[in-house]
């Protein structure tokens, strides 16, 4: 969020003149490969979005983000004794 916040004014103005040089969004969804890979990013998205809902409806949302923060405690411990 941090790298967003300082590069975000550089990323908007490369993107403004990119569409005023291509005339809009058309470039981008001109060939098979942009299509194809615009929806696999949609559908990662959808499932991901699916399975968290799943998750928070039965109740376990909660319980996998607390196995993954002890997971992650436990691998950063294991790093800082090794050094």
């Amino acid at each position: 969020m941090l790298i967003g916040l300082f590069l975000g004014g550089m990323n908007e103005d490369n993107f403004a003149r990119s569409m005023q040089l291509y005339g809009g969004l058309s470039f981008h969804l001109g060939a098979s490969d942009d299509i194809g890979a615009l929806i696999v990013a949609v559908l990662a998205g959808s499932v991901a979005g699916i399975r968290a809902l799943r998750l928070r409806a039965n109740g376990r949302l909660n319980k996998k983000l607390e196995q993954a923060r002890a997971r992650a405690l436990f691998l950063r411990a294991f790093r800082n004794r090794s050094k």
